[in-house]
């Protein structure tokens, strides 16, 4: 019979970090995956309300999940980012609001200015993007669409 699979937000974006530092895979396979997620057509979760210019992003759902993982691509701040939503006595429409709220929250904040002392910080370290993802990686490179 038909397990549940089961995903977990924190593995998810910690994929996401290895497919972007090119670790798990050539740098050419890491690319070509996230061109594609790049191409994303369903737009009712992160591509709801993240420009597609700055969103490379895989959804998922089932009859009582949805979810959606990917990258929000401001330049120099790029970030990894996975939302898991289970639910019973909601429609999905609604289930899709937190998802999308999720991603609001970290593109909002992305375009806040750092702090002077985590950007001397940064510039010390050589790196202004996030931990997850880091800006000197070999990705960080303009995107075309």
């Amino acid at each position: 019979p038909p397990q549940e699979n089961y995903i977990d937000a924190n593995e998810v974006t910690e994929l996401l970090t290895m497919l972007w530092e090119g670790s798990t895979l050539s740098r050419e396979s890491s690319d070509h995956i996230i061109d594609l997620m790049k191409g994303q057509p369903v737009n009712t979760k992160y591509g709801a309300v993240i420009p597609g210019e700055h969103l490379a992003n895989k959804t998922g759902e089932l009859g009582d999940v949805s979810h959606d993982s990917g990258y929000i691509l401001l330049d120099g701040r790029e970030v990894a980012l996975a939302t898991t939503t289970a639910f019973t006595d909601i429609p999905r429409s609604e289930a899709n609001v937190f998802v999308q709220r999720s991603a609001t929250i970290v593109y909002e904040l992305l375009h806040e200015p750092l702090p002077a002392a985590c950007l001397k910080r940064a510039l010390s370290e050589g790196q202004l993007g996030s931990p997850a993802v880091p800006h000197g990686s070999p990705r960080n490179r303009q995107e075309s669409r």
